[in-house]
């Protein structure tokens, strides 16, 4: 493939992904991006001294955020009407469901203390 024709494939692939997902999206609402960075602080390790703290109380207090958040995704789904949003808050609960497993079932750090 030549790079013109490289060039015109990228150009027809573009215009396909904008016909057909009606263009560029909205902007997330507030409250889904507030929900995700809330989640992103809430999935990174506590730290002490520096160092990632998986301690039971660490744990615990991820356990007591993570049923917070689901909360207010769960009350988020029946307020907003986009499908971006919708989408943004599945990937969320996606998330969400690692760190779960990962307290419930994984638990890595009582494995490889």
């Amino acid at each position: 493939m030549t790079y013109s024709q490289f060039l015109r494939a990228a150009a027809c692939a573009a215009t396909f992904l904008v016909a057909t997902t009606g263009g560029l999206r909205a902007a997330p609402s507030p409250e889904v991006v507030a929900l995700f960075q809330d989640w992103r602080n809430l999935a990174a390790p506590e730290r002490t001294g520096g160092v990632p703290d998986f301690g039971a109380a660490a744990l615990e207090h991820k356990r007591h955020g993570l049923a917070v958040l689901r909360r207010r995704a769960s009350v988020l789904s029946g307020t907003l009407h986009g499908v971006d949003d919708d989408v943004d808050l599945r990937l969320i609960a996606a998330e969400m469901n690692g760190l779960e497993f990962d307290l419930r079932v994984r638990r890595p750090w009582a494995r490889d203390p």
